[in-house]
């Protein structure tokens, strides 16, 4: 019975020095902790596989067939008009643009052309760029044209800068952007979210976590979600199934056009257009499917305390054993992480990486120890 004090306490000791590892490891390097768990998450996502986008969500595509049809972006004013009367007409619920529009154009007539179509419709949600002033630096928020801001029924926050990790990839999104001096502001796709609901956006965003960890459905060529080119839509060429989609759809507007968009590196792996983090903002928060995480103190105890218990345990009986027992527990770690991401939580890999090394090193050093019983 002596033997599970000794036991218990090499355990003890496997928990504290992971702890210690993973804290020294986030203050001393926390680009490499960083990089780990945006490596193993990509080899989740594509262990998982692609899932189907909320039929709810639309883009209306700036794509290469538009622009060669229309002409080099950015577009006239009035093609934006035109734009939202046909999906007003077709009957968007919302309509949001991952489009700026800030200064005065060379076409004021067609300022005042998509002045009156905002105006009318009364479903459009304008992009702006609301800089926090993180670092000393000053709180800036840079809206619509006035002409234009007056009659959108929304303004939501496109920049994506302050959610840029360090492999270039969006993977998690403020849900409010607090500034002093400066009133609350929300990503686009919450402003949109909320005005597709009918509801508030402080309301809304008051709701979800402060920072929303996004869960894509696919990389950007699996078309999780529905893009319909817009020069289809100016020019009524939408089959009757495309027609179906747009109808009560919270439509997005945004470019991923080889010669006009902002490429960002995907989670799955390659590239992706910026609109997709937007779409993806809006799926997680209708559908309440984001990537629930876990405080890295709970992390650790559920990932090192049965790694520590279990490998102590094996580390006691015969080397057969414990090779059986270390090659069960590596199994063991593989298999929670992938269904626990498959089941919309993240259980950082890099606390789980450390648990398993720190339990195999101190049991493979303290095996002769363990087996004396003492």
């Amino acid at each position: 019975m002596k033997r599970y004090p000794i036991l218990l306490a090499h355990a003890l000791g496997i928990v504290l020095l992971s702890a210690l590892i993973l804290a020294g490891a986030g203050r001393i390097a926390p680009r490499l902790i960083a990089t780990i768990n945006a490596s193993a998450q990509g080899l989740l996502y594509r262990l998982r596989g692609v899932q189907p986008g909320d039929a709810r969500v639309v883009l209306a595509a700036i794509d290469d067939e538009s622009i060669s049809r229309i002409g080099g972006f950015p577009w006239r004013r009035s093609v934006a008009a035109r734009l939202i009367e046909h999906l007003t007409q077709l009957g968007a619920r919302t309509i949001a643009f991952d489009v700026l529009y800030l200064d005065p154009s060379a076409h004021p007539e067609d300022d005042q052309a998509l002045a009156e179509a905002i105006q009318r419709s009364g479903r459009v949600i304008l992009g702006e760029v609301v800089s926090p002033g993180k670092g000393g630096a000053t709180p800036q928020r840079q809206e619509p044209l006035p002409l234009l801001a007056r009659g959108a029924a929304g303004l939501g926050d496109v920049s994506v800068t302050g959610e840029v990790q360090v492999d270039g990839a969006i993977r998690s999104y403020a849900t409010k952007i607090a500034s002093a001096g400066l009133p609350d502001a929300f990503p686009l796709a919450v402003v949109a979210v909320a005005h597709f609901l009918g509801q508030d956006p402080q309301r809304l965003a008051a709701r979800l976590p402060a920072r929303l960890r996004l869960n894509y459905r696919g990389p950007w060529d699996a078309r999780s979600f529905r893009a319909i080119p817009v020069c289809h839509i100016l020019d009524d060429q939408l089959t009757p199934d495309e027609t179906a989609a747009l109808r009560e759809a919270l439509v997005f507007v945004g470019s991923v056009s080889s010669q006009a968009f902002d490429l960002h590196p995907s989670p799955f792996g390659g590239q992706m257009p910026g609109p997709l983090a937007q779409l993806t903002l809006a799926d997680n928060i209708l559908d309440q499917r984001w990537l629930a995480s876990l405080r890295p103190s709970s992390d650790l105890l559920l990932c090192a305390v049965p790694l520590a218990l279990f490998l102590v345990f094996c580390a006691s009986l015969s080397s057969a054993s414990y090779l059986a027992g270390l090659a069960g527990a590596a199994l063991a770690c593989l298999l929670a992480a992938w269904l626990s991401f498959s089941g919309g939580i993240w259980l950082r890999p890099a606390v789980l990486l450390t648990s398993f090394l720190v339990s195999f090193l101190w049991t493979l050093f303290a095996r002769k120890s363990l087996n004396r019983g003492g």
